[in-house]
């Protein structure tokens, strides 16, 4: 009973110090930021081929701290999906690729359906990720398709846009291009990832001004990101704590596969053993 009362011991003192690392990495950006949540937390389950219990640790760790959870679905109608995400505490869906009206009527179809079935008090917002030129073309239907459309956010993917050959001038040439997005402003943040890094988040806020700047798995208010070295320290500090989420991860994963190997490795001992002493026996 000794090895399993360990692996639990070591993995809680595992998630209290990344949730210690979360609550001094937010007290930072409210200090740099000047806001109340500066912070949120993303994961992409199918691209980074997470589990729902991997997904469920870091759920637990942003309720711990009070951080927002954010999380990706796999299309418009990725039902099974949506299901999950209302256990998992999500804030915030993010969905790729809404390249038409007819796109955004499916997911919002399932988005009220599902949610509405499990009465979730607070249904969480929607960020369209805008990762194709498609997804410029048709952001004026979509903006204008509902009157009051849960789209919280306009994420950019400048790494996904780069192999349409678009760099950050042609990116900022088809937003201004909305005639509705200037009018949406006032209910629709707009987000910048791909390719952030410590030594080019100052450059990449003076050209979009955005409101929300995101590394692979954090989201942090682009307010303090503008003046070194608060916009260098910031990132990098970010992506030392997604190194430490990420071992947290690993951790949990390892424990487990080590609970099952040792269940497998005494399975196949014991098969040996009796089919032996069997053999032996039949023999004399």
């Amino acid at each position: 009973m000794q090895e399993p009362k360990k692996r639990i011991l070591e993995e809680v003192q595992d998630r209290l110090d990344a949730c210690r690392l979360v609550a001094d990495t937010v007290t930072i950006m409210r200090n740099a930021c000047g806001e109340k949540n500066p912070l949120a937390l993303h994961l992409d389950p199918h691209q980074d081929l997470l589990s729902y219990h991997d997904i469920q640790i870091i759920s637990y760790l942003c309720l711990s701290c009070g951080i927002p959870l954010s999380l990706a679905i796999g299309g418009c109608e990725a039902n099974r999906d949506l299901q999950e995400l209302a256990s998992l505490n999500a804030a915030t869906i993010q969905v790729s690729s809404i390249e038409s009206s007819f796109a955004l009527s499916k997911l919002l179809s399932s988005y009220e359906r599902i949610y509405n079935t499990l009465e979730v008090s607070e249904k969480p917002g929607i960020t369209l990720r805008m990762n194709t030129p498609g997804s410029f073309t048709c952001l004026d239907e979509i903006l204008t398709s509902s009157e009051n459309p849960p789209i919280s956010t306009l994420l950019i993917d400048r790494n996904a846009l780069s192999h349409y050959s678009l760099n950050d001038e042609a990116i900022l040439s088809l937003l201004d291009s909305s005639s509705q997005i200037k009018k949406a402003k006032e209910r629709i943040r707009i987000g910048i990832c791909g390719g952030i890094s410590p030594a080019n988040v100052e450059h990449l806020c003076t050209v979009y001004k955005p409101s929300l700047v995101c590394t692979k798995m954090f989201i942090s208010n682009s307010n303090g990101l503008l003046i070194k070295p608060d916009s260098y320290n910031i990132i990098s500090t970010l992506l030392i704590l997604e190194a430490r989420i990420l071992e947290l991860i690993l951790q949990h994963r390892n424990a487990i596969s080590s609970i099952i190997t040792t269940r497998r490795d005494r399975l196949i001992c014991y098969i040996q053993a009796v089919t032996i002493n069997h053999t032996i026996n039949q023999g004399g």
